[in-house]
This record gives C-alpha cells, sequence and structure tokens, in this order.
C-alpha cells in the first residue's frame, strides 16, 4: 500500500498517473453496496487497494472501477439466466436456486444484499430496454420471478425498488397482481 505524508505529495505524484485516483472508503462502501468495514477488510487481504495520506486511507478508483465492471457482467449473466428460465416456462425460482448458480449463499446477510443489488440492477435494465422498445409505462420487472421461499413470493427488498423505480406500492390486495403483471410483461418481451 502506498503512503503519502500529506495531500501535497500525494498531488504531485499524482500528475499523469491515474492509478492514483482515490476514493474515501465510505464512498467506496456505497459503490460496491457493501459496509465500511467490508471495504477495510477488502483492503486488508488485497481485493481492493488503498493508498494512505496523512495517516488516512483511500481506496484506489482503479479497483473500485474493475469490481464495477464484474459486476455488470454478473448483472448480465443473471438477467440472461432468468430471461432463459422464462423461456423454460418457469414463472419464479427461489433465491436459494438462483443465487447458487452465481455463487452466492442466501444464509449468508452480505451475499443476500449483494444480490438484492443485482436483482434491481437487473430490473432497472429490464424495465429500460422494454420502455424503450415498447414505450413509456410499458416496462417490466425481470426481478419479480424472484421470490423468497419463506413467503412464497418477493421480498421487502422487491418493495423497495418497486418504489425507488417511481411505481406507488400496490395494497396487500393487489400485490400478487402487481407482481403476475410484470411476469407476464417480461414473458411477453423476452420469450
Amino acid at each position: 500500500m502506498k503512503n503519502f505524508e500529506d495531500f501535497t505529495t500525494y498531488i504531485e505524484a499524482l500528475q499523469g498517473q491515474q492509478k492514483l485516483a482515490i476514493v474515501p472508503i465510505s464512498a467506496a462502501a456505497t459503490v460496491v453496496n457493501r459496509t465500511p468495514r467490508t471495504v477495510k477488510n477488502w483492503l486488508r487481504d488485497g481485493k481492493l487497494e488503498g493508498i494512505i495520506i496523512a495517516g488516512e486511507t483511500f481506496v484506489r478508483a482503479n479497483g473500485l472501477y474493475q469490481l464495477i465492471e464484474e459486476r455488470k457482467e454478473v448483472v448480465k449473466a443473471v438477467k440472461k439466466r432468468l430471461i432463459a428460465m422464462l423461456s423454460e416456462g418457469r414463472t419464479h425460482v427461489f433465491y436459494a436456486e438462483i443465487m447458487g448458480e452465481f455463487g452466492y449463499d442466501y444464509k449468508i446477510n452480505p451475499d443476500r444484499d449483494a444480490f438484492g443489488w443485482i436483482l434491481g440492477d437487473v430490473s432497472r435494465l429490464s424495465h429500460k430496454e422494454m420502455e424503450k422498445d415498447l414505450g413509456k409505462g410499458n416496462g417490466g420487472l425481470l426481478s419479480s420471478m424472484v421470490w423468497r421461499k419463506d413467503l412464497d413470493f418477493v421480498g421487502a427488498g422487491y418493495w423497495d425498488l418497486v418504489a425507488k423505480m417511481g411505481y406507488p406500492e400496490p395494497d396487500d390486495n393487489d400485490a400478487e397482481e402487481f407482481v403476475e403483471d410484470h411476469i407476464q410483461r417480461c414473458i411477453k418481451y423476452y420469450t
């Protein structure tokens, strides 16, 4: 890990060296949807590279960029797999199955959190694609087909995504209809 005595020394070293661009740990944690403690562990374990300036540790931006690119690839792969399941006639899959296919363990909280973000990205992507091709108001949330086994339905994270995407949260009576509508939109579009 590179260590600089102060910001002036760091800025001088940065000239012409984009690989020295940095991000605060808290910002890095937000980018990768993990806790600052996890980011510090990754720095310690070498998964990310850091730079120390005046005693404060920062994350090198190029390592974050690599993690972002890796996540994009996982998002594409999960989306492709969910579409394949729709093509096979499946309308839902439980978290344990789909997470396991991509090396995540549904019993581990950080894995569930990370996979929830991946599913959110999958749904934002499917929604955007469908609205681009079919018009505003015709998007579909592909993650509608990923259910919690204990509920035999979508979980709370799904409804958080629905709200963030601007949909009014349906009441209990309309929740099943909302989810089914999005599954049917995805079936129609992708199969």
